[in-house]
């Protein structure tokens, strides 16, 4: 199933740029960075700020965080590159505001802390993955021969508006949250109430960074066939522009799987008023099918603070895709 979608290609350039990082770092650098698929913590994760297991980027040299960034750089589009390189940039302007208000957190605030991690050895492997994580950003890939999964991903944004010394107006993630507020101020009175799962953005997206999304997504919003065209149509952007952060191959094969599923049976679910949403108001909302999920919110507290989130129920860490390896690998077996 996923060679007739994904091609080996995607994988063996990360393969070939993992191996260019790890032949560039020292032995001590090569422990901090490397990690086994036995790891107990291969599915765990957080974006907010904090160490992590890893090599912190900070503490490498400019050509070789430059292969850090070529890594990340063949797991996502050039957008999603863009963006990813856009949110650790934040960091800066957010320590200048927690240093005015003197906020203890502007200490833990650098746009060079962030990890990146291997599990597995890319240059022998048949199975392997790598991970770029920190403050509001958390990339995860899995390989097995070379077939790539891309999920969970996380992309947050603290300040979300932020204007530059220069005068320019920075909105990260702002079409993800003008797409929601768009759709749900379009919808009809008895649509609104189908949508709304409750009458206040909760603190953080549903799902958290729990290892495993247990959420009941079967009847949660309304339904996509319970729209009209046009309010459809922003259903399939707002899934098209969180799955676009990947690289192409990656997107497309969810994308296929969103398809074969149904559309109609995706939701969109909303948290917070309908009406005068302006840039001070909390809002949440998710849009969801039976082989994914996405959330996004402006809340802990902060309407200029974004956190959103792509989760795919199928092959977060690549279960399936490492599942069906091992079958493959016993059925080799004499």
């Amino acid at each position: 199933m996923f060679e007739s979608v994904i091609p080996v290609a995607v994988g063996a350039r990360m393969r070939v740029a993992a191996q260019n990082l790890l032949d560039a770092l020292d032995e001590q650098q090569q422990a901090l960075v490397g990690g086994s698929m036995d790891d107990a913590g291969f599915r765990e994760w957080m974006y907010l700020p904090g160490e992590r297991p890893g090599l912190r980027i900070d503490d490498l040299t400019d050509a070789q965080r430059e292969l850090v960034y070529a890594l990340l750089a063949t797991g996502m589009s050039p957008s999603g590159f863009e963006t990813a390189r856009a949110i650790m940039q934040l960091e800066i302007p957010l320590k200048a505001h927690e240093l005015s208000i003197d906020h203890p957190s502007w200490r833990t605030r650098d746009p060079l802390h962030y990890y990146v991690r291997i599990l597995g050895d890319p240059r022998t492997d048949r199975v392997w993955a790598w991970r770029f994580n920190g403050h509001h950003l958390a990339a995860h890939f899995t390989m097995a021969d070379d077939v790539v999964t891309g999920t969970p991903q996380m992309f947050g944004a603290n300040p979300r508006v932020f204007t530059a010394p220069d005068g320019t107006v920075l909105r990260t993630l702002g079409s993800e949250g003008d797409l929601g507020i768009g759709l749900a101020t379009d919808l009809s009175a008895g649509q609104f109430r189908q949508a709304q799962i409750a009458e206040e953005a909760p603190w953080d997206i549903a799902s958290r960074d729990d290892p495993v999304v247990e959420l009941d997504l079967s009847d949660r919003g309304i339904r996509y066939d319970e729209l009209g065209p046009a309010q459809r149509g922003v259903v399939d952007a707002i899934v098209r522009l969180h799955l676009a952060r990947c690289t192409e191959p990656v997107m497309a094969r969810a994308l296929e799987e969103i398809e074969s599923a149904g559309r109609d049976a995706i939701r969109f679910a909303w948290a917070g008023p309908g009406a005068s949403i302006d840039d001070t108001t909390l809002i949440y909302y998710s849009v969801s099918g039976p082989t994914f999920l996405l959330e996004y919110d402006r809340t802990n507290g902060n309407p200029n603070h974004v956190h959103s989130v792509w989760r795919d129920l199928r092959h977060d860490w690549g279960s399936d895709l490492l599942a069906e390896h091992y079958r493959a690998v016993l059925q080799e077996r004499p």
